[in-house]
Parts: C-alpha cells; structure tokens; sequence
C-alpha cells in the first residue's frame, strides 16, 4: 500500500522546523557546509563563496539566505526571485515535491531534532547605533514619500509616459499608494573590502567589477569616501525621476517604499548590468518592526474578489483589462509569502512564467498556505511558451499583443 503524503505531513512539517531548514539545506543541497556562514536573525546574506543560483544562465548571481531561513527555509537571489522549505530542495536538485518531501522526511525522522547539528549563532540585540540608524532610515523613507506627487499632477509626465509605454493607460491614481518623484538621488552602498572577505567571502575581483560597473555609468556622478580608511563606500549616481509605491501590511500599515526609477522620457533607467544596479529598488529598513514579509501594494480597495500579479505593472495591466481589484507582491517572494487582508474570499493569481519556475512555485506556495481556509486561489497561467532567449514572460506581455482582449481569462 502506498503511503499518502498528507498521512504525516504535519508531523514532518514540525519536525523539519525543529530541525532547521539550514541544516536540512546543508545536508540535502550543495549549499553544503557553507550554510554555517548562516547567522539566525540577521538580514539577507549569502550563503557563501562559491553558492551561486543553480537557476541562473553561467551561474551569474550569488544565493542568499533570509534572515529567518532556519524557521521559513527562505532563500533565492535577486533574478529568479525567493523560494521556501521543499520549493528550494526542488529547485536546487530539481527534484519533485514527492522526492522533496521523501528526503526531508527521511532526515528529519532518522536524525530527531536540531540539536544533534551545529548550533548557529544567535545576533545581539541592537545597539543604540543600531536604533538611531534605524529611525534615520524610516525618516528618510517618510520624507521621500512627503516629497511625492499624485499621479494626476501635470509634473508626473515620465511615470504616465512610462505607464503608456507598456500599454497601461488606466494608470492606478490613489494617491496613498502611488506617487511620483521628480528628483529622487540614487545611491549604491560600496561593501568594504574587509567585510566582503569575512562576511561574503567574495573576492577583490568581485569588488572591482562592481566599481567597474559604477564608473562605466554615464549616471556616476562620484564617491563618497571614508576619512579613515580612503575607501569609497557610496557612489553616487545621480537624481532621477521615479515611481513610488507604498508597501502595506494585511492592516494597511505602513512597511516600505519601493522604487522604480526612470527616464526623463519615460522608460526605465539605463544601468550597467549588476545585481547590485537596477532601475527597481526597495528603501533598506532594518529593525522587528519593517519586516515586509506578507506584505503588498493595494491598488485598490480590498474587496472579496482580488487579483494579484507579482510586478506593479503587470498587476495595473490586468486591472485593466480584467476589471478585478488588484494587489501587487513586487517579486515572487511577495507571492509565495502574501498575508492576505480579511474579507478577500477568493484571489485570482497572475501568474509569471518563468525558466526558474520561480512564478510557478510561489503561486503554488501561497495556494498551499491557504488550503482549508475560506480563500480560494486560483492560479491563472499564461497561455504562451517562454519566447527563445527570453528569461520568462508574464501577463504585461500577454496583455500587450495584438487584439489583447482575446487573451481575457474567463474568471466568472
């Protein structure tokens, strides 16, 4: 008789908690014994020197731990978005849920608990540096937003010609949510030397293949320096217009500000290609309280129907043409984590197709977060294969073809 997985699945699920997904991730991936880098608690970190994304082209991008990977089994990189407990052995080994689940199963049981394995390090508590730096940053953040325009104003030209540019033309207006930056600076935070080496353990060529990218920028205006060490540690890139988006909590709390920064005329602005440079960039916020996990952008009210699309434009475009309510996650992380606000009854989930299946496997988390609850999910998949040489294609794509109103999903 076979067994069914739903037999012991609870028993297994508390028992891979107990044990840690860090550890069950050393032991079954190639994370390997880099995983013991892993600091409980501390903001998003790499795993290690030589852990890169198994899902991205020529293993370009670095894998990283979050903060919370031991309890949430979290981690992903900046491309292919962030994946959760048995989602991440089945990216990594490119196993099936059923051999993920097989292998945990099987460690968890035959080794017992967590404390048979190496005890991580737990953080200290904060400083009074590290809360004065904290308050700098929210105050930053709410000043930023202070600055903003609503979307209506004659000024926000760029961010309406950007929306039009990708065939959006019922621009969401609520001016709580959306605003527009006229002159918004871009900074990018320089690593020291010294910490990359003890910290990532990243090389110095690592290093000055992001300086390298910087300088080549016709967007660098110059470095700020350490008076001690002679080290630049922030560039300066210029002040650019850009989109802002409020992140919310389930309770419509304030938790971030996402920004997308763009041309004069109205396109995205053109950086040199680095994980660490890109036109989309969220505020830092460091503290217990600016967690955004299940957090999201409200682009309407919340209604018992919703949908929602990882990127803000894609959540705009089936707005548009679908007429639900819609919510945006920002990445696939946001929609594998969605904490969903009371009344919604049923979410309609934009799919992304992605080569990484990262779209795919966070749809499917979320729908398994909320199996035997009252909400429905329902995941709407995009009807066309990955264009050749393209990293995905998502619902803006579909909804910006020829005669676009033949690709409306039935929803009723």
């Amino acid at each position: 008789m076979t067994r069914n997985i739903n037999d012991d699945r609870t028993e297994v699920d508390q028992l891979a908690a107990s044990y840690g997904w860090v550890n069950i991730f050393s032991q079954l991936t190639d994370m390997g014994e880099s995983a013991s880098n892993y600091v409980d608690g501390r903001k998003t970190q790499n795993a290690g020197a030589t852990v890169y994304c198994p899902g991205c082209e020529s293993n370009s991008k670095k894998w990283s731990l979050l903060k919370d990977a031991q309890t949430r089994g979290a981690g992903g990189c900046w491309s292919c978005g962030v994946f959760f407990q048995y989602d991440v052995l089945m990216f990594w080994n490119n196993w099936t849920f059923q051999e993920a689940y097989k292998a945990v199963r099987n460690l968890v049981k035959q080794n017992g608990n967590a404390s048979k394995l190496v005890i991580h390090r737990q953080p200290k508590g904060p400083t009074e540096y590290d809360l004065k730096r904290w308050k700098q940053q929210r105050e930053k953040m709410y000043n930023c937003w202070g600055e903003g325009y609503a979307v209506s104003d004659p000024i926000a030209k760029p961010l309406v010609d950007y929306m039009i540019g990708r065939k959006i033309t019922q621009i969401p207006s609520c001016s709580n949510q959306i605003r527009y930056h006229d002159n918004l600076p871009y900074w990018v935070s320089i690593p020291k030397l010294s910490e990359i080496k003890v910290n990532l353990e990243q090389s110095e060529e690592e290093l000055n293949r992001l300086l390298d990218a910087i300088e080549s920028s016709e967007h660098f205006r110059g470095y700020l320096f350490d008076k001690k060490t002679d080290e630049p540690y922030m560039a300066d890139m210029g002040s650019h217009p850009a989109i802002l988006k409020c992140i919310r909590d389930k309770n419509f709390n304030f938790r971030r500000i996402h920004r997308t920064y763009l041309s004069r005329q109205g396109s995205k602005i053109l950086l040199p290609e680095h994980e660490m440079l890109g036109a989309k960039k969220m505020f830092s916020a460091d503290g217990e309280t600016e967690s955004i996990t299940g957090s999201m952008l409200f682009l309407d009210e919340v209604s018992e129907i919703m949908g929602a699309a990882e990127g803000f434009e894609t959540a705009s475009i089936c707005r548009q043409f679908t007429g639900l309510p819609m919510i945006s996650t920002i990445n696939s992380g946001g929609m594998a984590g969605l904490d969903l606000p009371p009344g919604v009854k049923r979410l309609f989930v934009f799919e992304d197709k992605d080569r990484s299946l990262a779209g795919a496997l966070a749809s499917k988390r979320l729908m398994e977060r909320y199996e035997g609850t009252d909400v429905e999910i329902i995941r709407i998949k995009v009807p066309f294969e990955i264009p050749e040489g393209e990293k995905g294609i998502d619902w803006l794509n579909v909804f910006s073809l020829p005669n676009p109103e033949k690709y409306i999903p039935n929803l009723y």
